[in-house]
């Protein structure tokens, strides 16, 4: 992993998070990676992907990325991590560069296993699944992301103080608004040119909103404990299929589960399809557009393990103290220095 120069004003902050996440991840560190801190992630990431046909929706999506994974155009690709240095104004960029290093983690695997998919036609595309996985990709980075934050967030802010019953509690805003809003112009444009691009938008939030949910304890869409989830909206729009989704998914924890269940997320997807197939066909996102979703938003295996299997509070601090204690300390000695970057 190698610090671009245009890290220097958050070097401590990205190192630090680079340290908790190497210890919860082993091997991450040692991937062909370079992070980059940015004021213009558009503007970067074109320029790494030069040529690109990339639609002007994917354009727009663009401008409101907080960070994004850009692989190398070779068969043994290196990545780039764009970071937007608005993110360092407080603590999102914990979870945008999270979010990214989960992503590298799963597309180098899932690479080194299958070729570098950006390279490949549709074909081997769909042999390996690749848009299933691009959408599973997010799913487990929008979990993962969100959770290390929380947890990130708390020892930041309690130190070493361990709860009376060994949990920490969490407040995760579930961002249904976002869910909603795709819902809406899916279902304004659904008859338009536009359709086919707007419902895998929608797929796109809802995989992510997903993604934050399944940090509840909930297994199924029936017991979603978000008064707000538009459940009688989604049903109408795809079909009972799209409740399936959360179940599935929340079967897909880390890589090893993800992989071999990819073939009925597809099924899922093509049930879901099918729905919507009166007259004019539904496909998959084309490669240009898949490389959008990809880089729009890596395996934290043994996070996920410790997630799932209940980690304590107590536990984790007696393995990663010395850690949080230099994160505690870091941030009351560097409080001045924040200031001065949260103005810049």
């Amino acid at each position: 992993m190698v610090l671009d120069g245009s890290c220097k004003p958050f070097r401590k902050e990205i190192e630090l998070l680079l340290k908790i996440f190497s210890m919860l991840s082993p091997g991450t560190e040692d991937l062909p990676c370079t992070i980059k801190v940015t004021a213009d992630v558009e503007k970067d990431y074109n320029l790494l992907s030069p040529g690109g046909d990339k639609a002007q929706d994917g354009l727009r999506r663009l401008k409101d990325l907080n960070g994004v994974l850009v692989p190398s155009a070779s068969e043994n690709p290196s990545f780039t991590i764009l970071i937007s240095e608005q993110q360092f104004a407080d603590l999102q960029y914990v979870h945008t560069l999270a979010h990214e290093l989960v992503h590298l983690y799963d597309y180098s695997r899932f690479f080194k296993e299958n070729g570098n998919l950006n390279l490949r036609g549709r074909e081997e595309q769909e042999k390996a699944h690749y848009s299933e996985f691009c959408f599973w990709a997010e799913f487990h980075a929008k979990r993962v992301g969100t959770w290390f934050q929380c947890f990130y967030s708390w020892y930041g802010e309690h130190g070493l103080e361990t709860p009376p019953d060994g949990r920490c509690s969490f407040s995760i805003d579930w961002q249904t608004k976002s869910v909603q809003e795709a819902l809406d112009r899916f279902t304004a444009g659904r008859t338009s040119a536009l359709a086919n691009d707007l419902l895998w938008d929608l797929v796109l939030a809802l995989v992510c909103y997903y993604g934050r949910l399944s940090l509840d304890e909930a297994t199924g869409w029936d017991s979603i404990p978000d008064p707000a989830f538009p459940k009688e909206g989604l049903v109408a729009a795809l079909g009972e299929p799209v409740l399936d989704l959360f179940t599935l998914l929340k079967r897909m924890r880390f890589y090893e589960e993800a992989v071999p269940l990819l073939p009925s997320l597809d099924g899922l997807f093509g049930k879901i399809a099918a729905k919507l197939n009166s007259g004019s066909p539904w496909w998959f996102p084309r490669p240009d557009f898949i490389d959008q979703i990809t880089t729009v938003q890596a395996q934290m295996r043994k996070t996920i393990e410790s997630l799932t299997q209940g980690l304590a509070a107590n536990d984790f601090l007696k393995a990663y103290s010395d850690v949080f204690r230099a994160l505690k300390l870091d941030k009351s000695a560097s409080r001045d220095e924040d200031a001065d970057k949260t103005k810049r």
